[in-house]
């Protein structure tokens, strides 16, 4: 039987390269719709923030940022209390763009679930936040 921590990398690296490749098309990577998607809940977020939600190193979130500058889905805008600090503002080109993000995604979560019930779907994201919790540092009783 194989390893956990195999399983949960495999579906990892295999929801990562489905969602680059569902949004191809848009000319946008997976990491770009996931901040196009934390700005839905946050028009403007600091770039740690990001950071911190996405859990990767700031390099390349800078220049994932930076690709997204240039293809004007987001603006960087310094803080007025900290220079070192930069909010990160959705476009009105980013605002079209999240719309397409947004329905991919739901699809996506769709085809994620197809073949399972409503009951399967419920329990495998309770084990699923189970899972999360552990790896956090949490721990379950057993």
């Amino acid at each position: 039987m194989e390893r956990m921590g195999k399983i949960i990398n495999r579906l990892a690296t295999l929801n990562r390269n489905d969602s680059n490749q569902r949004l191809k098309e848009y000319n946008l990577t997976g990491n770009e719709g996931a901040i196009l998607m934390i700005l839905k809940k946050n028009s403007e977020i600091y770039q740690e923030d990001i950071i911190k939600e996405l859990q990767v190193d700031k390099s390349a979130v800078t220049r994932l940022l930076q690709n997204m500058v240039s293809k004007n889905l987001v603006k960087r805008i310094q803080s007025p209390d900290d220079k070192r600090y930069y909010l990160i503002a959705i476009t009105k080109q980013g605002l079209e763009k999240q719309k397409l993000v947004d329905n991919v995604f739901s699809k996506k979560d769709r085809d994620i679930v197809a073949g399972l019930s409503k009951n399967e779907q419920i329990e495998l994201r309770r084990m699923l936040d189970i899972i999360k919790y552990n790896l956090e540092g949490g721990k379950i009783s057993e």
